[in-house]
């Protein structure tokens, strides 16, 4: 008899989001959603130990009232207040700082009822690090000058907040974090060894501290179900679309959406000095929720995905291209992204440069709906085959099957 391991989910910091149509922010609840969506298919048992938003809570009751999409989560335990008792535990990123407490015992910050749980769990532990911007912070977790509970930690003595006292002041132990567990860290970047490079900063430390972390690459997915009702518009409202913040991209923004002679609308936050140093935008700032998101790209006809500096070169893109051509919307990569074509199905959705740019939006707002809608489902089918979260997993099940080699058979 098979007999799969119980896997146990973490947020660093703050409650997290279920219901993707209505998170009032992404906060990965698109990727979130469909691992665990992906893991209780392949029938492993999963426990949530950290707070979800409080509006999500009646799921683990049953109550799936307009929320048919997330009935899965029946086969999901809740124990928020209780420490993990499962065979590997899954860790997440969440905001880095130590601001929030936690909603099951006020008297601590979020951040430390994550490490109590750590501390507590004897087993593998699996990092996921899926932001091409941001790093997880290990040397500030547990190799900091002064580790949580030290006289001179800042957090744990106030009197201790002098010059550098962050930099100097851990959130955990070096105890809590590796005593008798192993850490595996699951990165989108393509170029595994180059991101460990670059995430080597005073907070992070991926290559000073490679001895203690074991370093994989696990590609992106995207559930492709939150779009299953949508179609493509004949006539859609909008052309040239983006949908998120500035965060380090401003460069490659500015080559494929300023002055293109073509409607463009933006969502999300952008700094009035931002907006006005461009042309010809409609900044339109952020939408409602992520079901707001999904109309306004299934009403537009063509977004680029670009990237960060280190996303680019390390070939690591977001949900965002995903996202957009299950909205039926044309989904174009900027070029300058490592590997760029492995992600669309032709070298024709791969855009290098403004100009050629231009003639691809040119292009795209010549066609006619018949050869649009058979471009929207040439890459989207590509997609539904290559870019799922239930081939995305298969990172994680391949720790498991190699931490727990005999446990197949019982």
């Amino acid at each position: 008899m098979e007999r799969k391991q119980s896997v146990g989910w973490l947020k660093l910091n703050l409650a997290m989001e279920l219901d993707y149509f209505n998170s009032t922010t992404n906060g990965n609840s698109d990727d979130r959603i469909g691992m665990i969506k992906a893991l209780v298919k392949r029938g492993y048992d999963i426990t949530i130990y950290s707070a979800v938003h409080r509006r999500d809570e009646g799921l683990f009751n049953g109550d799936f009232e307009g929320r048919k999409y997330l009935s899965f989560l029946k086969n999901v335990k809740y124990k928020p207040n209780k420490y993990p008792k499962s065979d590997i535990l899954i860790v997440e990123p969440g905001p880095d700082n130590m601001t929030y407490s936690y909603p099951y015992d006020k008297s601590k910050p979020f951040m430390r009822w994550i490490f109590e749980c750590i501390d507590k769990h004897i087993g593998p532990v699996i990092w996921l690090h899926g932001d091409p911007i941001l790093p997880i912070p290990f040397r500030q977790m547990a190799f900091a000058k002064y580790p949580w509970g030290h006289k001179n930690n800042g957090y744990t003595n106030l009197s201790m907040r002098g010059e550098k006292w962050v930099v100097n002041s851990g959130w955990s132990t070096y105890d809590e974090m590796f005593s008798k567990k192993k850490h595996y860290v699951l990165l989108r970047p393509k170029k595994i060894d180059l991101a460990v490079d670059m995430y080597n900063g005073s907070r992070a430390g991926y290559k000073d501290l490679a001895e203690h972390f074991e370093f994989r690459h696990m590609p992106v997915g995207y559930e492709y179900s939150f779009f299953k009702d949508y179609l493509v518009m004949i006539n859609p409202n909008n052309f040239l679309i983006y949908t998120g913040g500035d965060r380090s991209r401003r460069k490659s923004f500015r080559e494929y959406y300023n002055g293109t002679g073509y409607s463009t609308k933006v969502t999300g936050k952008w700094g009035d000095d931002v907006k006005e140093s461009f042309s010809g935008i409609e900044f339109i700032g952020w939408l409602r929720n992520r079901r707001e998101i999904q109309n306004f790209i299934n009403n537009s006809k063509v977004c680029v995905q670009i990237a960060s500096t280190k996303g680019s070169l390390t070939g690591c893109v977001t949900a965002r291209l995903f996202e957009v051509a299950a909205g039926r919307c044309i989904s174009l990569i900027d070029g300058s992204i490592y590997r760029a074509k492995d992600f669309v199905p032709d070298k024709w959705f791969v855009v290098n440069g403004k100009d050629r740019a231009l003639k691809k939006y040119r292009k795209i707002s010549r066609m006619s709906y018949k050869d649009r809608k058979k471009l929207i489902y040439e890459e989207l089918n590509f997609m539904r085959e290559n870019y799922t979260w239930e081939r995305s997993i298969e990172s994680i099940v391949k720790v498991i099957d190699e931490c727990f080699p005999d446990d197949h058979l019982v």
